[in-house]
């Protein structure tokens, strides 16, 4: 396994980053942390979080900064945090069905580049994984997987940076989004495996995270409530449109 750079892959959009370095992945990431974090507060032992993050009525473009990620994840890889590590995985070679609240319900989703696996890694203790997703359709899934293929090449690489940088930038302020996270503990031991399942939803991803990242800044949470707060402080800012919950453990049958 190799090593990679743990503050994330592709270039930063201006309009989204901050100097937190938290928004500019291709997820709702912040808000995906910060459910990651106050629904790993309910286990004993949490033991993997994967998170999945999906716009919803977007077309069939993309913004350009999530293009150029896209593009960038093709040829770096999409880092996961596996046993105490961060390592690169292959953009989409990690794929499982999230399972959103309805009326969306489960989609299919592929591994993507995320700033907040390491972070996670780092702060929430005992985990043994952290995997971030995009919930795609099939087809989508396997176009990525071919665009990472096609990134090996030179002529392909000039041909997806065409594809990144053309046009302008598409507005997304009113696109729907939502994340779903889930976090996996064994708290009584390995045959005792629980489940907690968090989501939030809302428009303005650009805007939301960019306060979201400004609240954590430098001081990034370990206290579930905290967590809580800062979701709920943004949940009620005028202008912005995020909604959050968190479930109870649930046993998880082996």
């Amino acid at each position: 396994m190799t090593s990679v750079d743990p503050s994330g892959h592709g270039r930063p959009d201006s309009d989204h980053a901050t100097g937190a370095g938290l928004a500019d992945g291709l997820l709702p990431d912040v808000a995906a942390a910060l459910i990651a974090i106050r629904a790993s507060g309910q286990l004993r032992r949490p033991r993997e979080i994967r998170a999945t993050g999906m716009l919803m009525d977007s077309g069939v473009d993309l913004p350009g900064a999530d293009r150029r990620r896209l593009v960038a994840a093709a040829t770096t890889g999409a880092g996961a945090w596996v046993d105490g590590a961060v390592v690169d995985e292959p953009l989409g070679s990690q794929r499982w069905l999230a399972w959103f609240p309805r009326p969306t319900g489960p989609r299919h989703a592929i591994n993507v580049p995320s700033p907040i696996v390491a972070r996670l890694g780092e702060q929430v203790h005992g985990v043994r994984l952290v995997r971030c997703h995009l919930a795609v359709r099939s087809w989508q899934a396997e176009a990525l997987q071919a665009m990472a293929n096609l990134a090996r090449l030179d002529t392909g690489r000039r041909w997806l940076q065409r594809w990144a940088d053309r046009g302008p930038d598409r507005v997304d302020a009113e696109a729907r989004w939502a994340t779903v996270v889930e976090v996996l503990g064994d708290d009584d031991g390995p045959d005792d495996a629980r489940l907690v399942r968090g989501w939030a939803h809302g428009s303005r991803r650009g805007e939301t995270q960019a306060e979201l990242a400004r609240l954590v800044g430098d001081d990034w949470p370990e206290e579930a409530d905290r967590a809580a707060t800062t979701l709920d402080s943004v949940a009620m800012t005028p202008g912005l449109d995020l909604r959050w919950s968190v479930g109870t453990p649930t046993v998880v049958a082996r």
